[in-house]
């Protein structure tokens, strides 16, 4: 196993472990993380040149749990499309 290999396999895994935190937070803390989000947003200054959209897009919390919900879905089947691919291939 060479340096790509391994550096291949990290990345592989961070991957996995932010969508599987995004996943749960998403569908199991929705609320939480609702509220996480838009106090970290609201905190001044902020570093953040989208900080305005984010905020217009917590507006309504509903939509943005739904969109939430779905992108983290999306995620969560694209990773693990991912890992067969990635074990059948070795």
């Amino acid at each position: 196993m060479n340096v790509c290999q391994v550096i291949i396999i990290f990345i592989f895994l961070y991957t996995n472990i932010f969508i599987l935190i995004l996943f749960y937070k998403s569908w199991f803390r929705a609320n939480a993380f609702y509220e996480e989000k838009l106090k970290r947003l609201s905190r001044l200054p902020s570093w953040d040149p989208f900080k305005d959209y984010q905020i217009k897009q917590l507006s309504d919390k509903s939509s943005w749990i739904i969109i939430m919900r779905a992108f983290s879905t999306i995620f969560m089947l694209a990773v693990i499309i991912w890992d067969i691919a990635f074990f059948i291939s070795k």
